[in-house]
């Protein structure tokens, strides 16, 4: 969790990108807007945004719009890969729009958000990272 952020905060903060509450996101934000970057321990310490597996496109695009960073890379693993696990190609789309990095490769396997497209069997997922040029 960020220096700045009390630990019931990040707590707050978590649940309300986890359940889609966009107007307590934005609450928790005005607070504390170091908490765009906070990670959550129970979610691996993934930051925010990394959340795309699960969140609703709007909430990716909320996010990235109070500045969570698409290239952060805990342990190498991307909000892309997350996407990409979750078969979530409307949020890869979104994140790719935004300059998430098609190439990463996660630290224990060695695989781009491509690859686990792939071993999940994301097709549509797999698909739409080919046609945006990852390999």
């Amino acid at each position: 969790m960020s220096e700045s952020s009390a630990p019931d905060d990040a707590k707050a903060f978590f649940a309300a990108v986890k359940d889609c509450d966009h107007q307590a996101v934005r609450a928790c934000l005005e607070a504390d807007p170091a908490l765009v970057s906070a990670t959550d321990e129970s979610s691996f310490d993934a930051p925010a945004v990394i959340l795309a597996r699960w969140a609703e496109p709007e909430m990716v695009d909320l996010l990235l719009a109070l500045g969570a960073r698409v290239e952060a890379a805990p342990r190498g693993v991307t909000a892309l890969h997350y996407a990409a696990w979750g078969g979530r190609a409307e949020n890869a789309r979104r994140l790719v729009d935004a300059g998430a990095p098609l190439s990463t490769r996660d630290e224990e396997y060695g695989a781009s958000p491509l690859g686990w497209a792939g071993h999940f069997g994301n097709r549509e997922v797999a698909e739409y990272l080919t046609g945006a040029g990852a390999e």
